[in-house]
């Protein structure tokens, strides 16, 4: 991903630092099991940069993330970003109802993508990200439903479409191509392997828009 705003090395960087903050976290929590001491996070975040800035074998855990993946989308950066939040012990911001509806969202945005990807069909969805609004519309409406809905997925999909219209328009006057195609915005594998069980979530009526604690 060639953007200004999201690139692969951002977004990995990113990625590395909400991994290791929530092991972390974790962790420390499971070490104290209620005992009382420093709240995780007062230490975390420190432990966290030490960690992924250190050069292993000559290689940061930012970088070493970066070359392992093309980037990840807005979707998972949130999605890791609402995790980190809730293994520091505090509440998500997204509840179970979001997670279902995110989850679908990436299943069935994978499920559109990825099988073209791997040679079945003669379709190319990608060519979509690029060339169509057919995507961009259907992406708003599904936005706009979700929205009605009360759901913060629709807002989730708001963040990919408005960072991807940023991406555009800044990055057509760069001659970065690959910074215009939505696709790179709103889905890449891991989501689409984490949508699989958040799509079948169970959510009981009565707390289908409380936040997950």
């Amino acid at each position: 991903m060639n953007g200004i705003l999201l690139t692969s090395s951002r977004s990995a960087i990113w990625v590395a630092i909400m991994i290791v903050g929530s092991v972390l976290a974790l962790g420390y929590r499971r070490l104290l099991r209620g005992r009382p001491g420093p709240r995780p996070t007062a230490l975390i975040p420190i432990a966290t940069v030490v960690i992924v800035w250190t050069h292993w074998n000559g290689v940061s855990m930012g970088s070493w993330v970066a070359g392992a993946t093309a980037g990840f989308s807005v979707p998972f950066l949130i999605l890791m970003a609402n995790a980190t939040k809730v293994a520091l012990g505090e509440r998500g911001f997204l509840g179970r109802q979001d997670l279902r509806d995110l989850g679908r969202v990436g299943l069935v945005l994978g499920l559109l993508l990825y099988p073209a990807a791997l040679g079945w069909g003669s379709w190319d969805p990608y060519a979509l990200g690029w060339n169509s609004p057919l995507l961009v519309w259907l992406v708003a409406g599904w936005t706009l439903h979700l929205l009605r809905q009360g759901s913060r997925t629709g807002w989730i999909l708001t963040a990919a479409l408005g960072v991807w219209l940023l991406e555009s328009l800044w990055g057509s006057g760069q001659g970065l191509g690959d910074s215009q195609n939505l696709w790179w915005y709103l889905v890449d594998p891991l989501l689409v392997l984490v949508s699989i069980p958040l799509a079948f979530l169970r959510v009981p009526s009565e707390t289908s828009s409380s936040p997950q604690a």
